[in-house]
């Protein structure tokens, strides 16, 4: 059976989509690919740098399903950016 490690990767959601360093998924929804990798175990960190209100209501910082999938998997969502690499470890 081969076995391969699987290194840290770092995924971005902006307004076009999603991408990861030298790839681009433009079109397919953070969600969906939040959602991908939660069924996967992957632990997932959130980064949410603006204060605009981009959730279901006040009291969550995204949407609802992201922010149970992020949380569940053991990750956070930070909103400092200087955080980012002491949450990635």
């Amino acid at each position: 059976m081969f076995i391969r490690k699987s290194k840290k990767r770092i995924y971005l959601a902006g307004p076009l989509g999603f991408s990861e360093a030298g790839r681009l998924f433009h079109g397919v929804p953070a969600k969906k690919l939040i959602g991908y990798a939660f069924a996967r175990g992957k632990p997932i960190i959130g980064y949410r740098g603006d204060l605009r209100l981009s959730s279901d209501n006040v009291g969550l910082t995204v949407n609802l399903q992201v922010e149970f999938f992020i949380r569940e998997s053991g990750g956070e969502i930070l909103s400092n950016a200087s955080a980012i690499p002491a949450a990635l470890g």
